[in-house]
């Protein structure tokens, strides 16, 4: 799901970062409320769009009010921004720029995080071209796969593995599972590797989505080779 990913990598990083000094200052489970896999039989034929009505469009804009916790006990809370600019030329490709920004904020603590990346898509065919962050890394697709627009309840696939220029990767799949009442769930699942191949983080995400593909809310999950895990739960306020 393009609305979404694929910054993975950048909120993985971004996520590590500000747990880590929450731990160094300070030395679940999603609840309830997580989005996680329904346990309802797959007998849905509806047909659900993966990307949201107008998100190639300049002026779309997308965000999700973020809370939730670690397992090293700090109550997190923050936002999650997605907003499309107008077309440019990147290396003579014409582009559509979207850009990212998350925030973040531990309510113990009083410390805070941002983490920006623009992602530009091939204006044309639509397709991912690179991601660049403001940490200084980008990230080009490590090959060409064919993400579907359209799915139903059960379909999946793989999503598009990612190389950067600081030796690291991603790569994950996909599955449309039921949700409540009408609507589907997007559940990606990323892992984030080292230039050694080692896993640095897992990230789970879980995107209640109607028909349309409206993103109704979002659930992520981040598991890092450290120990250190992560749930944030968002509720969409903006479109």
């Amino acid at each position: 799901m393009k609305l979404i990913l694929p910054p993975v990598k950048f909120l993985a990083m971004a996520l590590l970062m500000f747990l880590v000094s929450m731990t160094m200052v300070a030395c679940g489970g999603g609840g309830e409320e997580s989005l996680g896999v329904s346990n309802a039989p797959i007998t849905s034929t509806r047909t659900y769009f993966l990307d949201d009505d107008g998100f190639y469009e300049p002026g779309y804009r997308l965000q999700f009010n973020l809370s939730g916790s670690s397992n090293t006990r700090d109550t997190i809370t923050g936002t999650y921004s997605i907003s499309t600019k107008n077309k440019i030329l990147v290396d003579g490709n014409l582009v559509i720029p979207v850009e990212r920004l998350l925030n973040l904020s531990n309510l113990d603590e009083g410390s805070s995080i941002t983490s920006f990346t623009t992602t530009y898509y091939d204006a044309n065919h639509r397709s991912f071209l690179k991601i660049e962050s403001t940490q200084g890394i980008t990230c080009t697709p490590a090959q060409t796969v064919y993400e579907p627009s359209i799915a139903m309840i059960g379909d999946f696939g793989q999503l598009t593995p990612w190389a950067c220029d600081d030796g690291t990767s991603s790569s994950g799949t996909w599955l449309l599972e039921p949700g409540p009442g009408t609507y589907a769930i997007y559940t990606a699942t990323s892992i984030v590797e080292d230039s050694f191949g080692d896993i640095e983080a897992t990230e789970i995400d879980y995107i209640t989505i109607d028909e349309s593909g409206d993103p109704k809310s979002l659930t992520m999950e981040v598991y890092f080779a450290g120990g250190i895990t992560m749930v944030m739960n968002g509720v969409r306020v903006i479109k």
